[in-house]
């Protein structure tokens, strides 16, 4: 017979994530080609928020972090963090020049 045996998420890992460090290889991102670590897969269906074709993204395409930090970026306009003092979406109107008329009005005024 057989053992039952319990798994975990932990247990399954990747290609990218097991083993020793020194065995990983890193994987070229379908948008900037460069080689890394850390990426994740990359559906046909998101391939317009990367500004790629679907014809273009392979099977096993991957994208980088820094690709994908990007591209949310430019989804949103507000920071994503409900905390963050910028997420409101108020900006400060940069200071004008007073109307050269105010110079010559009298000073008691």
């Amino acid at each position: 017979d057989k053992e039952d045996v319990e798994t975990t998420d932990d247990d399954n890992f990747d290609a990218l994530g097991s083993g020793d460090s020194e065995n990983v290889v890193g994987v070229a991102c379908a948008v900037c080609k460069s080689e890394s670590t850390c990426s994740r897969a990359l559906p046909r269906s998101q391939a317009s928020q990367y500004g790629l074709k679907e014809e273009e993204i392979g099977a096993d395409a991957r994208v980088c972090n820094l690709c994908r930090c990007k591209a949310i970026r430019s989804r949103f306009t507000n920071c994503p963090i409900p905390t963050c003092p910028n997420a409101r979406g108020h900006r400060v109107k940069r200071l004008r020049q007073l109307p050269s008329k105010w110079i010559d009005l009298p000073s008691h005024l």
